[in-house]
């Protein structure tokens, strides 16, 4: 997503509603030179680890516009031209001009079901063991919802493997 300023200056122009982390873990999220990707993010700040932050900092085309709100995405009745935001902290609304939209909804797992009985690190994330045991015996934990790093379907899948094999396992010896 760009400003209109800068829209004649940009071949291939992208806009990104989701995590700024992505950018930083999935190298096909790599804006490419020429390529100016904003990220609209819906919080004042970045939740991240600092040093993920940094490494969103440094790239030198991608912008990250805090504390908004996505209000229309605009068309021209055959594609997208540009998307309306509301800046939260001013109730000012604007509009960018683009040729493309990402968005990606979603990044608090839902465990409020949970939030007496497990333990959990400082991002709300379930605290588990190398066999995705959690600090309750019998009760297991995997996908996004747990501490392990790199929030991708292929990892949640292979934890959640994982944890039916640690439960089968667990009720093997006991």
């Amino acid at each position: 997503m760009i400003d209109s300023n800068l829209a004649a200056q940009l071949k291939d122009v992208f806009a990104k509603l989701e995590n700024p982390v992505n950018l930083v873990y999935r190298p096909s999220a790599h804006p490419k030179q020429g390529e100016l990707v904003t990220v609209l993010e819906f919080m004042p700040e970045l939740k991240a680890d600092a040093v993920l932050q940094d490494k969103l900092d440094s790239l030198s085309n991608t912008r990250i516009i805090k504390n908004t709100r996505t209000l229309r995405v605009v068309g021209d009745g055959e594609k997208v031209v540009g998307l309306e935001y509301e800046d939260r902290g001013s109730s000012r609304t604007q509009e960018l001009k683009l040729a493309g939209v990402f968005v990606q909804i979603g990044l608090v797992p839902n465990r409020g079901f949970l939030s007496d009985i497990e333990e959990t690190n400082q991002y709300g994330e379930i605290l588990v063991d190398d066999k995705c045991r959690t600090s309750q015996p019998g009760i297991y934990a995997a996908g996004d919802v747990t501490n392990v790093p790199h929030k991708q379907i292929v990892v949640a899948i292979g934890e959640g493997a994982k944890a039916g094999l640690a439960a089968f396992e667990d009720r093997m010896v006991a």
